[in-house]
Order: structure tokens, then C-alpha cells, then sequence
């Protein structure tokens, strides 16, 4: 297990239950280089609560099933990552999954996200519905880029859930 893996598991679970449509929840994302090419942890937090206390590991929404819809709006708060222009990374044209990088398969059909125009690649929209009665465990990890380095750079929940109940 990774230090990142590790630091994940060892903090809160985002844990929401939505059967209503249209909730939007606002985060904030803090990226960390990784330190001897090790992945560290990327601080996850509510806007307005971001103590490193109360920062978010893994991910887990249950869903009533076919009802609802969820929208996690991630903003990078890039003050830690010395590199002033990371952002989410653009992938255009391929099936709405900018910013994160899928782990599980079938993971895009109920799971989209957007890079925010006009946000300068630092916001992502993300998406969440059930459509169908298949248990989903996904599992991502954000994706974001430097245009000043020509680089990418990856970390993440290594156990995001969605269950439908």
C-alpha cells in the first residue's frame, strides 16, 4: 500500500445519501508533489472546512436506485504543489472524463466530469447517477497537467464507492 493509499484509509470517508436530484456538493482540492517518487495524499475538503482535521479520504455515495443525481464541483488549491499552473487535465472528446483517471471498469456510465470553462483547468464538475441496478465500486484517481512543465501529475482515492441501495 501506498503512503497515499495509506493516508486515505486512515481519514474520513465522504459518505452521502442522496435520493434527491440536483445536490451539489463544493470541495476543495489540495495537490502534493510526491516526495522520493512516492504518491502523497492530496487534501479533499468541504469549501469553508479545510483544517487538514476534517479533510476527506475515501469516497463512498449510495444512491437510491434510479433516483437522484449528485455534483461534486472540485476547485485545486494549488499553494502546496509549487507549480502555479496545474490544472485539471482537458480530455476533450473522450466521453466526458476530464480530471481523474478511471481505475474500474465501466466506469463512465454512470460517473461524468467536465473541466469548468473559464475556471483556467482549476475546476471540475463531476457528475454521479444511478441508471441501472449493478453494484458499481469506482475507483479513480485526479489527473491534472502543467502546461509550464509539460507534465502530468496523478494521485487520489483508491477506493471510491457508489452503491446503489
Amino acid at each position: 500500500m501506498t503512503s497515499a493509499e495509506q493516508k486515505c484509509a486512515d481519514l474520513n470517508t465522504l459518505n452521502w445519501n442522496f435520493p434527491e436530484d440536483g445536490r451539489k456538493i463544493k470541495l476543495v482540492l489540495k495537490p502534493k508533489p510526491a516526495a522520493n517518487g512516492i504518491p502523497q495524499y492530496w487534501q479533499l475538503n468541504e469549501v469553508g472546512n479545510l483544517s487538514p482535521d476534517e479533510a476527506f479520504g475515501n469516497m463512498d455515495f449510495k444512491i437510491k436506485r434510479d433516483e437522484g443525481a449528485l455534483t461534486l464541483i472540485v476547485t485545486l488549491d494549488t499553494s502546496e504543489f509549487g507549480i502555479d499552473d496545474l490544472q485539471f487535465t482537458d480530455l476533450s472528446g473522450r466521453g466526458q472524463m476530464d480530471g481523474i483517471v478511471a481505475l474500474t471498469p465501466n466506469f463512465k456510465h454512470q460517473f461524468r466530469s467536465r473541466v469548468k470553462k473559464g475556471s483556467d483547468g482549476k475546476t471540475l464538475r463531476i457528475k454521479i447517477w444511478d441508471v441501472e441496478e449493478v453494484p458499481d465500486d469506482f475507483s479513480f484517481l485526479w489527473f491534472c497537467y502543467s502546461p509550464s512543465l509539460d507534465a502530468h501529475f496523478v494521485s487520489g482515492d483508491p477506493r471510491t464507492r457508489i452503491e446503489p441501495l
